[in-house]
């Protein structure tokens, strides 16, 4: 019962953001941040999750604050679907590999996992809202809207979001 009013919650929080994005009304909070810092926090947050699928997060990350415009919370809350999809979609004992660098003028935040990919007759729907591959061995518990939402909450912070994916060898975000 508690994990079902769990997911309930989760659900009607996406639908929530969802229609909020589609309004224009979701408030974004843009200041300076140090993108390194929530990223190391993201992942401090998920370990356990990860771990508890047989799955280690290891943080690749630089010594030294990136500072980027961003909505700290948004960025966390788009950093836990990553890295909650990733430990998800990944074979036990393996891990999830998480990097934050400079690329060129831009910064680039990388999640990759080693696990089942995303089936190429799915491209085109990975950032479709209630979107989730059919097949068995790609079937989750999720909503189907996570990507959808993180895909525009990066895009209203000015980002993009790109993924490679090859099946059973992973997938980077």
């Amino acid at each position: 019962a508690s994990r079902n009013s769990d997911r309930l919650l989760s659900l009607v929080n996406d639908i929530l953001d969802i229609q909020k994005i589609q309004l224009g009304t979701l408030d974004f909070h843009l200041k300076t941040i140090d993108i390194v810092s929530v990223v190391r926090q993201s992942i401090e947050v998920n370990e356990l999750y990860a771990q508890n699928l047989g799955v280690t997060i290891v943080g690749h990350l630089p010594s030294y604050p990136i500072y980027v415009m961003g909505d700290s919370d948004r960025l966390a809350q788009i950093m836990s679907n990553l890295l909650s999809n990733a430990a998800k979609f990944s074979k036990p004992d393996s891990r999830v590999d998480v990097r934050v660098m400079l690329d060129g003028k831009c910064v680039r935040v990388d999640v990759e996992d080693y696990g089942v990919g995303i089936p190429e007759s799915f491209s085109d729907k990975v950032f479709m809202k209630f979107a989730q591959a059919d097949d068995a061995k790609h079937r989750s518990k999720g909503t189907g809207l996570g990507l959808s939402i993180s895909k525009a909450f990066i895009e209203r912070m000015r980002g993009t979001i790109h993924y490679e994916s090859q099946e059973n060898v992973g997938t980077l975000f």
